[in-house]
């Protein structure tokens, strides 16, 4: 009798499963699955891990599900974009989407790496994180909120880094996406949508070494004068503590000629993969 019973639950489960998904609410936590199914917890367990297997949700974090439309169910996962808002409401944090995520919006995909990232406010999570292979975090103290877009996305809304912050984070971060040689390929693309006339208030949140690389990036490897020149006279007069800083801070050589007008110190020759 019982087990009749929790097969009708398991049925009610899937068919709000879809509901929601139908309705625009595409996620859902572990507590709002234990209301609405009213299954006890090891039959919940079963059952939505039934789902998971027949691809019709997935669970990017312990206890938060997200129900997979028809078009991404071949692949079993669905973007970042489709879910983040609400993951992140979930969580309490503010975020945006950045990186190779944000770097892909602006139209610099050619190096995308099969990882989204997400940036997020401070305290570190412990224990039951994300899953590795659907979000990476990335942590910040503060943010940059005038550099942050909002738009309307497949699953709702998503917050995600102008083209500016999108390129400092991409030098800031470069040991995520292939190092710095990765970092310069996906700028070169990012370049048309970058105006560093607006770079300004990033002073307060981009440490001065990543302004030096990113410059030296623009002029010296790019080719991107103008770009270069706009970024140098917004940098110049903000005070920031300038040191000679070698230009990949991921290599065990610290040396290299040093460019005089960013403080670089070239301890590595980039290249830029064909596009």
């Amino acid at each position: 009798m019982n087990d009749n019973v929790d097969n009708e639950k398991c049925e009610k489960l899937t068919s709000w499963v879809h509901r929601r998904l139908i309705s625009g609410r595409p996620s859902f936590t572990l507590e709002e699955a234990l209301s609405a199914s009213s299954l006890r917890r090891p039959v919940l367990a079963t059952a939505l891990h039934r789902l998971k297997t027949r691809k019709l949700i997935v669970s990017p974090m312990r206890g938060f599900y997200v129900c997979v439309p028809d078009r991404y169910q071949l692949r079993g996962e669905v973007p970042p974009s489709f879910y983040v808002d609400d993951l992140m409401r979930h969580l309490g944090r503010r975020y945006y989407l950045g990186l190779t995520s944000s770097a892909a919006i602006w139209g610099a995909g050619h190096q995308r790496i099969h990882k989204d990232f997400a940036v997020v406010t401070l305290p570190r999570m412990r224990g039951g994180g994300l899953a590795h292979n659907m979000l990476r975090l990335v942590y910040r103290e503060r943010m940059p909120e005038a550099h942050i877009v909002t738009r309307n996305a497949d699953g709702g809304v998503v917050r995600f880094a102008d083209a500016v912050l999108t390129a400092f984070d991409i030098v800031r971060h470069a040991d995520l996406i292939g190092g710095m040689s990765s970092a310069a390929t996906i700028l070169s693309e990012l370049m048309e949508e970058v105006d560093f006339a607006s770079a300004s208030d990033l002073c307060a949140f981009v440490p001065c070494v990543v302004w030096q690389r990113l410059g030296y990036i623009c002029e010296e490897v790019l080719g991107e004068n103008e770009k270069a020149d706009v970024l140098y006279r917004v940098w110049r007069p903000l005070g920031l503590r300038t040191v000679n800083t070698p230009l990949s801070p991921f290599e065990n050589n610290r040396g290299g000629e040093l460019n005089r007008r960013w403080h670089v110190k070239v301890n590595l020759d980039l290249e830029l993969d064909d596009l």
